[in-house]
């Protein structure tokens, strides 16, 4: 992954944060940036559809223990 990209993912993440706004209009990207992009928002739908299902609580222990794997690539830093 070019350098470039991998600043753009990293200020999008902090944009989730509150530190940066990611874009809106993803048509000018190319179709790897695209999927990166899907890529990384697949945790937070899985977690979502397991929520409609289960309830927030039990989906959010389920994400966070049941899947045997963990990345820490996406998300806000715990606040202390």
């Amino acid at each position: 992954m070019p350098r470039e990209r991998g600043e753009r993912d990293a200020a999008d993440r902090a944009g989730a944060c509150g530190l940066a706004i990611p874009p809106t209009d993803l048509s000018r990207t190319s179709p790897l940036e695209r999927l990166l992009r899907a890529s990384l928002q697949l945790g937070d739908q899985a977690e979502a559809a397991l929520a409609k299902k289960l309830g927030a609580e039990r989906a959010r222990a389920i994400r966070g223990d049941g899947w045997g794997s963990r990345s820490d690539y996406s998300g806000c830093p715990e606040k202390r």
